[in-house]
């Protein structure tokens, strides 16, 4: 088992909206499969996190090929091209049962010790919620499809690869969403997180249980409210309508360099919101 995570970048954000976080783990899905199996991910907005199973040099082939299809949406979105030359991974082999739950734990619990939520569970771009569940591969879903609204469950594997973007076979059994997102119970290798944790209740525990950073800060933060958080998203969404008023630009990407400053002031002063986040989803580099 590795864990495989990456460096996040400082000046920028590699997901910016739900399209964003969708076409990720699309294309991570498709990277990992037939190579080696994915136990456990969460995408943040500027890294990602994957458990992975299977040979190193195979886990390495699949953060690589992952890297480059995500570099290829990026480049087609915002033009942004060799994204990933700046953006390293690590892959850590993890030996040991408790080693093994506290790295799950991490990765599960990265959205809160990011500010991005108070609750590991309410994270919507992690694949915590499949694990001790029944969930199946049949619930309807329906997607527009060619301009008519179809069930993705009754879906070729051909249009299903029109859909995803890719010329690879895909299993029969994975399942896109009414959003055209491959759903986590399609692709996650559930039986390896509840092997190693066994019963929900220490699933539970593992997740919900409070530690301390480096700083001292509470690492699962459950008495913040969701409003209060500060985090890149929630950062980039209050940009967003500020820009849209005083700019009439509603992509802050798309303002002038001295309009991004003028911004970068207002969201410091007026909101508190930390220097390094809102350089980062305005691109701005340090001075």
């Amino acid at each position: 088992m590795f864990h495989v995570c990456t460096k996040g970048f400082s000046d920028r954000l590699l997901f910016r909206d739900r399209k964003d976080f969708i076409q990720g783990i699309n294309r991570a899905a498709l990277a990992f499969n037939g190579n080696c199996r994915i136990a456990a991910m969460c995408l943040m907005s500027n890294h990602v996190h994957f458990i992975a199973i299977g040979d190193e040099d195979k886990v390495e082939m699949s953060i690589v090929k992952f890297k480059k299809t995500y570099s290829m949406w990026m480049a087609s979105r915002y033009g942004v091209t060799k994204v990933f030359r700046r953006w390293p991974h690590s892959i850590i082999r993890c030996a040991g049962n408790d080693y093994m739950k506290s790295v799950i734990s991490y990765v599960y619990r990265n959205p809160v010790g990011h500010s991005e939520t108070n609750n590991p569970y309410y994270y919507p771009w992690s694949s915590i919620k499949v694990h001790f569940t029944e969930e199946g591969h049949t619930s309807p879903y329906y997607f527009s499809y060619k301009g008519q609204t179809v069930d993705v469950n009754l879906l070729h594997p051909w249009e299903k690869r029109a859909i995803l973007h890719t010329k690879d076979e895909i299993p029969e059994a994975w399942i896109i969403n009414s959003e055209g997102m491959l759903t986590f119970s399609s692709f996650i290798d559930t039986s390896i997180v509840e092997s190693i944790f066994r019963t929900e209740r220490s699933f539970n525990y593992f997740i919900q249980r409070r530690e301390r950073d480096s700083s001292g800060r509470s690492v699962v933060r459950l008495d913040m409210e969701e409003e209060n958080l500060c985090c890149d998203i929630s950062a980039l969404k209050i940009a967003g309508r500020i820009s849209a008023l005083k700019y009439g630009v509603g992509n802050v990407l798309e303002l002038e360099e001295s309009q991004k400053r003028e911004l970068m002031e207002e969201l410091i002063v007026k909101y508190g919101t930390d220097e390094a986040i809102v350089r980062r989803i305005l691109g701005l580099l340090p001075d």
